[in-house]
């Protein structure tokens, strides 16, 4: 359902050198939850987003496009 927004949290957490548990564990989040958010089958709340975002270290328009791709919004696709 979140597919693409899915993708883009997999592509900056694979940009950050970062593991499924090491994300998990500053976060909050169990691998497995974090996973199903990467495969899109799984909304995060902007709470989540955020923290997400900030650990990738992505800017705030990044974030922005991210928080609305899950909204609904193709027109706000992440980059």
């Amino acid at each position: 359902m979140w597919g693409e927004s899915g993708a883009a949290l997999r592509a900056a957490r694979t940009r950050a050198g970062m593991t499924l548990e090491a994300v998990g564990e500053a976060v909050g989040l169990g691998p497995s939850a974090l996973s199903r958010l990467e495969r899109g089958q799984r909304r995060p709340s902007v709470a989540v987003l955020a923290a997400l975002a900030r650990l990738y270290g992505l800017d705030e328009g990044q974030t922005t496009a991210l928080v609305w791709s899950y909204a609904g919004r193709a027109d706000a696709a992440p980059q």
